[in-house]
């Protein structure tokens, strides 16, 4: 299996190999079981450009932290031997914002959105108290094989 990230940084937030490097490792985590190979797109952008962008798919007129869109047409889905799943959008100031909320670091913060958005990608949802709780365990899970799982101040609040 191989992942291929196409990276697309629209703001001033300098990502570094290191980013780079855990992004590509997330995904891999996420789609371990499987043998496609896989390419997604990664944009990082500001909170205007995610907020009319949820306004615009979702309805809803404010800025958000991640948002995922899966490519459902299988022909346009091949490309080079690699499925093309779709696109994550990463607002990196709410990254930012959370980070600080949350007192982690905000590579943290970053991958678990990132990852949170791959697992929409790969099927997952929140809409009940199952979906959430089922789709909250794999994050956590990937997290935690990555040596970023929550701290205990995290799990106080």
């Amino acid at each position: 299996m191989m992942i291929k990230i196409i990276l697309n940084n629209q703001t001033d937030f300098e990502l570094t190999k290191e980013y780079e490097a855990c992004f590509k490792q997330c995904a891999k985590e996420v789609f371990a079981e499987g043998e496609a190979c896989y390419e997604i797109g990664l944009n990082i952008l500001n909170e205007e450009e995610i907020r009319q962008l949820n306004r615009a798919y979702r309805g809803v007129d404010k800025s958000t932290d991640v948002l995922s869109f899966l490519l459902e047409d299988e022909d346009l889905a091949q490309t080079e031997g690699y499925i093309y799943l779709g696109d994550v959008m990463l607002c990196a100031q709410k990254a930012q914002q959370q980070a600080m909320q949350y007192g982690h670091g905000l590579l943290r913060e970053m991958m678990y959105l990132f990852v949170h958005a791959l697992l929409h990608l790969k099927g997952y949802d929140h809409m009940t108290e199952e979906e959430k709780a089922q789709m909250r365990a794999e994050e956590e899970k990937i997290m935690k094989s990555m040596g970023l799982e929550r701290s205990q101040v995290e799990d106080e609040k």
